[in-house]
């Protein structure tokens, strides 16, 4: 699959977050467990819309390192916020990205393993899945990772 380069304004997220290492599938599998059983897309506040997003953000080194992940809605603005959610805002960078991969959880797993093998110039600052839709399974999602601009 072909990598589109794009340059995105920063923009903020709300919802849920856990802090992980190595991409273990059955931990973030586990925050999307809990995001559906609480029902965080419908309880963030000031949505922009009804996409959502998950984050890696915080990397201690690379993708192999402890990373926190955040699943949430993108937001207009940030108020107060419903206990056990928090507040991230993705800078702005230039982006590699996957458009259009399936919403299902073995074509982003997939999608992720082609990035890593890719050699792509990354910043790991803030990388992201936007799921067009109301995540896994629904729709499509374009993976987002943030690259040096050339």
């Amino acid at each position: 699959m072909p990598f589109q380069t794009v340059v995105r304004d920063s923009f903020t997220v709300v919802g849920i977050t856990t802090r992980t290492a190595d991409d273990p599938p059955s931990e973030i599998g586990r925050l999307w467990q809990r995001f559906f059983a609480e029902q965080v897309q419908t309880r963030v506040p000031n949505r922009a819309g009804a996409d959502v997003y998950s984050v890696y953000t915080e990397y201690a080194g690379d993708h192999t390192q402890p990373y926190t992940v955040l699943l949430g809605c993108a937001v207009t603005r940030v108020g107060a916020l419903p206990d056990g959610m928090v507040a991230h805002t993705v800078p702005a960078a230039t982006y590699a990205v996957l458009a259009g991969v399936p919403g299902h959880p073995d074509a982003i797993q997939r999608a992720w393993q082609e990035i890593y093998a890719a050699a792509l110039p990354r910043t790991y600052t803030s990388d992201f899945d936007l799921y067009h839709g109301d995540g896994p399974g629904a729709g499509t999602i374009d993976v987002h990772v943030a690259i040096r601009p050339s």
